[in-house]
């Protein structure tokens, strides 16, 4: 048994987003392979903890109308620890589609507003569960995956 753990990267996270964590004192770092639930887990404790982050508000709105997103909320109800990251803060979810990557022309069109959307995320809070933390940006998103991923090996640690 290490007194390090090893985080694992879904392979389905885009290239060039998410986190990837070097080796240090706690982490022995981290690894690419396909995660059956969330973004990010610990290496021997995939059914334990998973992090599932959120990139942008356009992504978070998408999600809403996606079956295989709810699927995914009722299987990560049932982990003891899990979260979701988002990248951005509540001001953006607010003034949604506003300052999103939506082209301006385009965002007359779109149904989901900022308080639909703050709406469901206090339903995924309420009914699932499943904490949500608006970090701003993906670098404290990233500080903030690696805090929780430390406490939770912790707390696992000796029985692994």
């Amino acid at each position: 048994m290490s007194d390090r753990f090893t985080v694992i990267k879904d392979t389905r996270e885009k290239a060039g987003q998410g986190w990837w964590y070097d080796e240090d004192e706690y982490c022995l770092g981290t690894v690419q392979t396909k995660v059956e639930y969330g973004d990010y887990v610990i290496e021997g404790l995939e059914d334990k903890f998973t992090i599932e982050r959120k990139a942008s508000v356009s992504e978070i709105a998408t999600n809403i109308h996606e079956a295989r997103f709810k699927r995914e909320l009722k299987v990560l109800e049932k982990f003891p620890h899990k979260l979701i990251l988002l990248e951005f803060d509540w001001y953006d979810i607010m003034r949604f589609p506003e300052g999103s990557d939506i082209p301006i022309a385009k965002q007359s069109k779109i149904k989901v507003r900022g308080n639909y959307i703050m709406s469901f995320l206090a339903e995924i809070q309420l009914e699932y569960g499943i904490p949500v933390i608006a970090a701003s940006n993906r670098h404290i998103a990233e500080k903030i995956a690696y805090t929780h991923l430390k406490k939770v090996y912790k707390k696992y640690e000796t029985s692994i």
